[in-house]
């Protein structure tokens, strides 16, 4: 194929050239695999990193549902921050797999849904990130301008909401 790009060849050939699921640019398989240890050490970091992000926002999303006390207007943007959290830790586990078989053990479509769900749910967090700044700064802001505005449990749900759709 002249496309410049390599297409999984076999022999003694770089990991990326022996299970790369997609085509690889020749730029990549310039440089030496890394040592098998290295591929141990960042499974095991991936993995208490990522069972820490899980365990903490799973927290998070019981504390917010089962009190009532605590069901306001913000809580809706806390949950919706949790989820999306959770959701890429529980994502990060298939890194964390591959780093402890030396190589990407789940295919093409689990890199294109590995990279979908990352992106997806981090672009969430950063919208939420953001709408929760806005409402924030509105609250400091227009107080003093006018007593009568506030974010009602309804209009932060219908937020959360549209950054899902964002």
């Amino acid at each position: 194929m002249g496309d410049g790009l390599s297409h999984g060849n076999a022999g003694n050939e770089s990991w990326a050239r022996r299970w790369s699921p997609v085509a690889t640019h020749p730029h990549w398989l310039r440089f030496a695999d890394p040592a098998p240890h290295v591929h141990l050490v960042m499974g095991a970091l991936l993995l208490a990193v990522g069972a820490a992000g899980v365990l903490g926002n799973a927290l998070v999303l019981v504390v917010f549902t089962r009190f009532r006390r605590l069901r306001g207007p913000f809580s809706a943007f806390i949950v919706n921050l949790a989820v999306a959290d959770l959701t890429t830790s529980l994502l990060h586990g298939m890194v964390a797999a591959s780093c402890f078989q030396g190589h990407w053990i789940f295919g093409t479509y689990g890199c294109i849904l590995y990279a979908f769900g990352v992106g997806y749910f981090g672009l969430l967090s950063i919208v939420t990130l953001s709408a929760i700044a806005v409402e924030r700064y509105l609250v400091i802001t227009a107080k003093p301008m006018s007593a009568s505005w506030k974010l009602s449990q309804f209009g932060a749900r219908k937020v959360s909401k549209n950054a899902l759709y964002y």
